[in-house]
């Protein structure tokens, strides 16, 4: 019973996999996430067959992903990447944990901005990107808090990345492109007047 049990799980995951992979895959993605104020696009998203193995072994399984991009509420872009590759703990993603990333390597051609939303001037676009377009109404003020869902990446190359600041009068740096051969990661950011950099990968700390 349980053999059989298993091949059937086998044999449903190797379907999934030969069915949903690249545009199929990101079409699929794009439509089981929850509702959001803005939109996620992903235009490709291929995965390996071990993903159950990876699963039950609890160790995060690499993705390749084309043409994402994120928009905000007003529909401005503040995520654009032709291509990536990460390490994603599913085991984490399914218990609702968070969203766990290793290894993150970023194509060049990308681009993320993080300040203002234009039109509204309110609210950093980025962030609002992913507010719940339909949210819960307030918890009892006796009500236990909700654990928050964690975003993390664990070691990211970042090749030709362009970083947009967009805090007018308080960034003194407003962007920065990093086109170094063995990419960048973002080493310091500060506000008031300090400055901050994309550190060459592989420099001392």
């Amino acid at each position: 019973m349980l053999a059989s049990l298993l091949g059937l799980v086998s044999l449903a995951v190797t379907g999934a996999v030969l069915l949903l992979q690249g545009e199929r895959m990101g079409t699929f993605v794009a439509k089981v996430l929850p509702e959001m104020r803005g939109k996620l696009e992903f235009r490709s998203i291929r995965w390996p067959a071990r993903l159950l193995v990876d699963i039950l072994a609890k160790r995060p399984t690499p993705f390749s992903v084309d043409g994402v991009k994120f928009f905000d509420p007003e529909g401005t872009v503040v995520v654009d990447v032709p291509h990536l590759d990460v390490k994603i703990e599913l085991y984490q993603l399914i218990n609702g944990a968070g969203l766990f990333m290793h290894d993150l390597e970023v194509g060049p051609n990308s681009y993320w901005r993080f300040g203002r939303m234009k039109k509204t001037k309110k609210g950093i676009g980025f962030l609002a990107t992913f507010d719940p377009k339909h949210p819960s109404p307030p918890a009892p003020p006796d009500a236990k808090p909700e654990k928050g869902f964690s975003v993390r990446i664990f070691n990211a190359q970042l090749n030709g990345l362009r970083v947009v600041f967009d805090f007018p009068h308080v960034w003194v740096s407003t962007y920065a492109i990093c086109t170094r051969p063995h990419g960048c990661r973002l080493k310091t950011v500060s506000a008031a007047g300090k400055p901050w950099a994309l550190k060459p990968a592989g420099a001392d700390t």
